[in-house]
């Protein structure tokens, strides 16, 4: 009975030393998985900031290019009616020749 009871406790000891070996390298596994989470977790953190900075310079230049486009709309617009004002008060001057007066 001693001999039985005493295989039990042997059986239940390297039943429990397994098991503990096992919980800590799971722990071990579970600590590294932690912190590369928090490694990845504070890079993504950097970019997101680093996205939103560059989209709202992005926002800021596609406005500028916008405005620009517009003056360069309205440069056009002005250069083309004062080229045709050129043109028509040039055909409707008048073609004779200015006499001189002789004193």
């Amino acid at each position: 009975m001693k001999r039985k009871k005493l295989a039990n406790y042997s059986n239940l000891l390297d039943d429990f030393n397994f098991l503990n070996s096992s919980y800590y390298e799971l722990k071990s596994s579970l600590d590294g998985l932690n912190s590369t989470y928090y490694d990845l977790l504070d890079m993504h953190s950097q970019l997101q900031s680093d996205y939103d900075d560059l989209e709202s310079k992005h926002d800021t230049l596609t406005g500028d290019l916008s405005t620009t486009r517009n003056l360069s709309y309205a440069l056009i617009i002005t250069t083309i009616v004062f080229i045709a004002t050129t043109v028509y008060l040039a055909a409707r001057k008048p073609k004779r020749k200015p006499e001189l007066k002789s004193t």
